[in-house]
């Protein structure tokens, strides 16, 4: 029956992926930060791609994930790139990490205060009037 195969594929919901290619030497094993990287849809809601961004501190590489659509940021360190991606990862699946909630406008306006440095895991930073 294959109508019905297709009328019932017509009425999913979106895949929650992205279109753009992954690469495939680095970020393999990291499906975390790959899905960050190119997840266009979450959920069925469109979201901003979040970059992974690498610099060297010396004596460390450093491995930032910037995560636009909830305005924060995570890093992590290691001796060598892979290291410091490992890392970023195990902190995403494992939530230990402790992200940069970014300044809101409010906040840089109203006192001079920046964002904080951690927040409960799962925690948003603004409000799309669903619950995540």
């Amino acid at each position: 029956m294959e109508i019905l195969d297709y009328l019932f594929e017509k009425s999913k919901p979106p895949v929650d992926e992205g279109d753009m290619p992954a690469e495939a030497s680095i970020l393999a094993d990291y499906d975390a930060i790959r899905a960050l990287l190119t997840f266009t849809h979450w959920n069925g809601e469109p979201r901003q791609l979040s970059s992974l961004r690498i610099t060297y501190q010396k004596p460390d590489w450093v491995a930032t994930l910037v995560d636009t659509d909830n305005e924060r940021s995570l890093s992590a360190t290691g001796k060598c790139v892979a290291t410091a991606i490992e890392s970023l990862n195990k902190y995403l699946l494992e939530r230990v990490g402790r992200w940069y909630y970014w300044p809101s406008k409010k906040t840089q306006a109203g006192n001079g205060k920046y964002g904080t440095l951690s927040r409960q895991s799962g925690a948003r930073t603004k409000s799309r009037g669903t619950s995540k």
